[in-house]
């Protein structure tokens, strides 16, 4: 009464090296920014509303507002850059209206120069 016994012998193979799986680092955006008026780290927070299509950004500190469209991709770093972008928008007018009226005299197409109005009336008294 022999038992068999089978053994099952591989030929020379190399076993097969067994690769690493390396997770990404997965980049999230920025929720919470840096108010472009009082210039406090952290304190302008953004709501996004899908449902009326609305993003607001709201600074803790100031109380500074802005409210924009928004579509299904939008996220929150593009509600605060086209915030960015419209109060630097809105400081180069303001800046290219300081310069023409700094000068107070503009000449017209003769080459007289006229008073500017600068939307404030002046008495003769002083007040």
């Amino acid at each position: 009464q022999f038992r068999s016994v089978h053994i099952e012998f591989t030929m020379g193979r190399r076993k097969k090296a067994v690769k690493k799986v390396v997770k990404r680092k997965k980049y999230m955006v920025a929720k919470v920014f840096k108010c472009l008026f009082c210039n406090h780290d952290k304190s302008v927070m953004c709501k996004m509303d899908s449902q009326s299509m609305t993003g607001e950004l709201k600074c803790t500190i100031c109380e500074a507002k802005y409210q924009t469209q928004i579509n299904s991709l939008s996220e929150p770093i593009d509600v605060f850059t086209e915030w960015l972008d419209e109060t630097s928008n809105l400081q180069a007018e303001m800046t290219k209206k300081d310069v023409s009226q700094s000068g107070q005299f503009e000449s017209n197409e003769d080459g007289n120069e006229e008073d500017v109005d600068d939307g404030y009336e002046s008495n003769e008294d002083g007040n």
